[in-house]
């Protein structure tokens, strides 16, 4: 008898109520893929927010930081949980779906330059420089503006973005309608001044790339300056060395670019 149970166990698989599955059913059918280093998300943040369907609108977005952080490494930890509210938020839009093209753009410039921007400021300047990590390594003009664009949340390959020319980047991230050219910095600014506040442009110039804004109605210009190598900074529009040393200005929209705004909310 005692045997007769025992075979018994051993054919249903000692099963009291364990429902109990087979390691091959719990593999996945194929192996799941490294992400490469263009496709990883951010590190999780340990106070990340999770969107849910009862709020009408996120929180705030984490404060930018201050101008010299004391701790690198507090910095870059701070700056993945900006990226996970960007997540967050970007999920709680696309639930949503009722936002207009026009204030979808200008909500992606805004965390731009209230949020992403700050973050970077102080970053080194460096002809090869292309960090990921504001304020560890160096980065080129090209870079921070594919970058940034990237940790925005639009899927670009800021490799193959930075390494363009200037006017080909414009043509690669802005809207096409709104591109042109001006060969003097008067003719440049009296356009400027036409567009509304967050408005996101970006200008090439003879041999730079960054972008131009207006706020509360002064304009900026955000840029990895290569002139003595001073790095990101955000400067006003009439004090850049920069502007006022090219030839050419290429001008186009990123707020408007319909392309743009339907990759950051599909």
């Amino acid at each position: 008898m005692n045997k007769i149970v025992f075979l018994l166990l051993v054919l249903f698989g000692f099963g009291c109520g364990s429902n109990a599955t087979s390691p091959s059913a719990a593999l996945p059918e194929s192996p799941v893929p490294t992400p490469s280093p263009e496709s990883a998300p951010a590190p999780a943040a340990e106070s990340e927010w999770e969107p849910t369907s009862d709020q009408v609108a996120p929180p705030p977005p984490p404060p930018p930081p201050a101008v010299s952080p004391p701790d690198p490494a507090q910095h870059a930890k701070d700056y993945a949980q900006l990226r996970q509210w960007i997540k967050g938020r970007r999920s709680e839009l696309q639930r949503a779906g009722e936002e207009s093209a026009s204030r979808l753009g200008a909500e992606m410039s805004r965390i731009l330059i209230d949020s992403i921007f700050p973050y970077w400021r102080g970053t080194p300047w460096d002809f090869n420089g292309h960090t990921a990590v504001p304020r560890q390594g160096e980065i080129a003009c090209g870079y921070f503006v594919s970058t940034t664009i990237r940790h925005l949340g639009i899927g670009i390959n800021r490799y193959k973005v930075a390494q363009q020319a200037a006017a080909d980047i414009i043509h690669l991230l802005c809207d096409t309608t709104s591109i042109q050219e001006f060969r003097s910095l008067d003719q440049l600014r009296a356009k400027l001044e036409e567009r509304e506040n967050y408005e996101l442009l970006i200008v090439g110039l003879d041999f730079h790339v960054g972008f131009l804004y207006k706020k509360e109605d002064v304009l900026y210009f955000a840029h990895s300056n290569y002139l003595d190598r001073k790095g990101v900074e955000v400067e006003r529009f009439d004090d850049s060395p920069a502007l006022r040393q090219s030839n050419l200005y290429v001008l186009g929209s990123f707020s408007r670019n319909a392309d743009m705004i339907r990759q950051w909310t599909p």
